[in-house]
């Protein structure tokens, strides 16, 4: 089955909302272990989208049709820690969420 252009599949509309609601609590830029921990929060099917890559595999096609940035950590960081990816909701995204008819939970998962 091809996919419509411009119709999110359920598991990008999940991690898209999570990261606006997270953004909407003051954290505006967001790595793949925070939004997994808050998916796993979420009711249903949110939950499964931690397994398997999923949500890393949703983020690639999210920006890469551009409804999230993305940009390697460069700040303050430990030495042995690599850097991390770090993902935010573009103005195109917030648009994505709003003509689907689902905007981001209040006060966050």
């Amino acid at each position: 089955m091809r996919r419509r252009r411009g119709v999110l599949l359920p598991v990008e509309t999940e991690v898209l909302r999570c990261a606006a609601a997270l953004e909407g609590d003051g954290v505006h830029e967001v790595h793949g272990y925070v939004l997994a921990r808050h998916l796993r929060l979420l009711p249903g099917e949110a939950r499964r989208l931690t397994a398997n890559g999923t949500l890393y595999k949703a983020l690639r096609r999210l920006e890469a049709a551009h409804l999230v940035s993305s940009r390697w950590e460069e700040d303050r960081r430990p030495a042995w820690r690599p850097p991390r990816r770090l993902y935010r909701v573009t103005p195109a995204g917030v648009r994505a969420l709003a003509g689907h008819g689902d905007g981001p939970p209040r006060g966050g998962p």
